[in-house]
């Protein structure tokens, strides 16, 4: 008689379950996750790279949003169910199910993705967050209604791991609703550029100075560098000018307007603005490489080889850097050691044609003719119809005595650019050609004007 009690209360509590529908079927397993979560990211709001904004006001959006989702899900299974269409229930119930697990995704990603004030930087995320964050993007990805704060944590995540144009295209989500928020017009701008969509980020840069943020420097910095991209530089140097006065201790907007001053050809001007940057930018081996550059365009050879040379301290695996040094060296005369640095530029990078012709150039000037025949020949098959490396294939294999090969080459050459035929006429490496009776002819018709 103990048990009637407990069966009569067992029987009226299923019953009011009963009565609660599809509520009674999600709610539980929703809330029970919603509240293992909500531990989580309690646990997780110290970290770095999290919102600064107020915990309970992106609580409050992110529920709302969530909570509409729920119950347009709900309603469709209802729906469903009312129709006796049990196979639409039961898509629409693995379709809860699919959703469920992304806005588990989501919701994990609101503590994971960096701030707003880190996306930009490379090292936003730890190496060993860059695989959890991309996995909670991937699972979340089918989310296609979001607040323009979840969109918002979306575009930094991506920032964060190199994908300017998904991060571009969910800044362009969030600016939908928040169409004049700085915050995300000036990260919507850096992943625009970072992009390629320069015209687009020129447009939000400007939309950002007539929302009065001009008064920031990182905005006309910003701006004066998509208008270097474009090849706007006077424009672009008076977006420098104007971000430094408003910070003339800004190492990486000097760096920019050096640059700019290099490619407008100010070699000097650009060499004093290089050394100004390494005032705070001393361990910057991109500048000390930059510098190189323009140092060497200036005729400054040895001062340029210190440049490289520090970048390559710096950073031991800079190929460029190494490939600059090689070039140095050879206008420079000193073949052996250009042969060197080009050498070692290709052991870290294998795929640079340019080093491959530059090396074979050195070889051919040191008399190693066959090793340049080779240099040559992997020059090409990296870059099919690379002209002067035929041309000083050719060169060298006609200096080998290797008449038919050099007359093969050439013929290459001078189909990829004609105006090699002129200098092949003067070429006194090509004298075998001349005297080879088999080519001779053949050679002339070539160069023939």
């Amino acid at each position: 008689m103990q048990d009637v009690p407990f069966f009569w209360a067992a029987l009226i509590v299923a019953a009011l379950l009963c009565g609660a529908g599809i509520e009674w079927r999600f709610k539980p397993i929703r809330n029970a996750l919603r509240g293992q979560m909500g531990r989580f990211e309690s646990a997780d709001a110290a970290l770095p790279g999290a919102d600064p904004s107020p915990a309970n006001d992106r609580e409050e959006v992110h529920e709302e949003e969530e909570q509409n989702f729920w119950r347009s899900f709900e309603r469709q299974i209802a729906s469903a169910e009312r129709r006796g269409d049990s196979a639409e229930a039961e898509r629409l119930r693995r379709a809860y199910e699919s959703h469920e697990e992304a806005w588990r995704a989501q919701r994990a990603l609101r503590s994971r993705a960096p701030s707003a004030r880190d996306a930009p930087f490379a090292a936003a995320l730890q190496p060993n967050q860059r695989g959890e964050v991309r996995t909670l993007l991937e699972r979340s990805a089918i989310l296609e209604s979001l607040s323009p704060q979840d969109w918002l944590i979306r575009a930094n995540a991506h920032l964060s791991l190199g994908d300017a144009e998904r991060a571009a295209a969910a800044y362009r989500q969030a600016l939908r609703e928040l169409p004049d928020d700085p915050q995300i017009l000036r990260l919507s701008a850096i992943a625009l550029r970072r992009a390629g969509q320069l015209r687009e980020s020129l447009q939000t840069y400007d939309a950002l100075i007539s929302l009065g943020e001009d008064s920031r420097a990182d905005v006309l910095s910003g701006r004066g560098n998509v208008l270097a991209d474009m090849d706007r530089l006077d424009e672009a140097l008076q977006d420098f000018d104007s971000a430094l006065r408003l910070n003339a201790a800004d190492g990486d907007t000097i760096y920019d307007r050096a640059r700019a001053l290099s490619d407008i050809g100010r070699l000097d001007d650009a060499i004093d603005g290089y050394r100004d940057a390494l005032k705070y930018l001393a361990d910057n081996p991109d500048l000390h490489n930059d510098l190189g550059n323009a140092l060497a365009l200036g005729g400054r050879n040895a001062e340029a080889l210190q440049s490289y040379e520090q970048a390559i301290r710096l950073r031991p695996s800079f190929a460029r850097a190494h490939y600059n040094r090689g070039v140095t060296y050879s206008r420079m005369g000193q073949f052996e050691q250009a042969a060197e640095a080009f050498e070692r530029c290709l052991r870290l990078r294998m795929d640079i044609p340019e080093a491959h012709y530059a090396r074979g150039v050195a070889l051919a000037r040191l008399d190693q003719l066959r090793e340049a025949v080779a240099a040559f020949d992997r020059a090409v098959v990296l870059r099919p119809g690379f002209a002067d490396a035929l041309f000083h294939k050719a060169r060298a294999q006609s200096r080998l005595g290797q008449s038919a090969e050099a007359l093969d080459a050439l013929r290459q050459a001078v189909a990829a650019a004609p105006g090699l035929r002129d200098q092949a006429r003067d070429e006194t490496d090509f004298g075998a050609l001349y005297a080879d009776p088999d080519i001779a002819e053949r050679f002339e018709q070539l160069i023939a004007r």
